[in-house]
């Protein structure tokens, strides 16, 4: 199947954030009389995120980020405790990404990486997801994530991602070349232990 590399852009970060997903915020219970349910805390595993060309942290104070936001992007409220943020030119408004909180906390960062049309598109879209939710059916496993530039020569270049389980591997590589043009090849390899 091919592609352009713009294209996969999306896809790649939508299933690179479907693998990290719980693993930049966890709750634990704040002590509080025991009559009162116990407040959620924001506790910050990862260091840094940077979207809406701002530098985010786990745990930013909310009114001072909304504040820094607002300089230069339209936010629009997303429900109780979230904003999303789209660039000022428009119409139509580009989604640039969306924030959460809890507890006046940022507890969450979602960055837009791209919005993909088409048929080829929606079909590099199917792919992907009947290949990875293959991953997820299986027991619980470590997936092991790893990216690599393969190939870098004149006029040649091939980046690749690889999901790797215990006896089976999926690899998504992306294919720059002046001489064959750009394309997307996904592989999935099954290997005895």
């Amino acid at each position: 199947m091919k592609i352009k590399f713009s294209d996969l852009l999306l896809i790649l970060s939508i299933c690179l954030l479907a693998l990290s997903c719980g693993r930049g915020v966890g709750e634990r219970a704040s002590p509080t009389p025991q009559n009162n349910p116990p407040e959620p805390q924001v506790v910050a595993e990862e260091a840094e995120f940077f979207m809406a060309g701002t530098e985010m942290r786990l745990g930013m104070l909310e009114k001072p980020l909304i504040a820094k936001l607002k300089e230069n992007y339209l936010l629009s409220n997303a429900g109780e405790h979230g904003w999303v943020v789209l660039e000022k030119t428009g119409p139509p408004y580009k989604m640039v990404g969306s924030v959460g909180f809890t507890n006046g906390r940022l507890s969450s960062i979602s960055k837009e990486w791209g919005s993909y049309s088409g048929d080829e598109a929606q079909n590099l879209g199917k792919d992907l997801f009947s290949l990875l939710s293959t991953l997820a059916d299986k027991k619980s496993a470590t997936i092991v994530v790893n990216s690599k530039i393969s190939v870098r020569q004149p006029g040649i270049t091939i980046s690749e991602i690889e999901f790797l389980c215990p006896n089976r591997t999926v690899s998504i590589a992306v294919t720059e070349s002046r001489q064959y043009g750009n394309s997307v090849v996904i592989n999935e390899m099954l290997k005895a232990k």
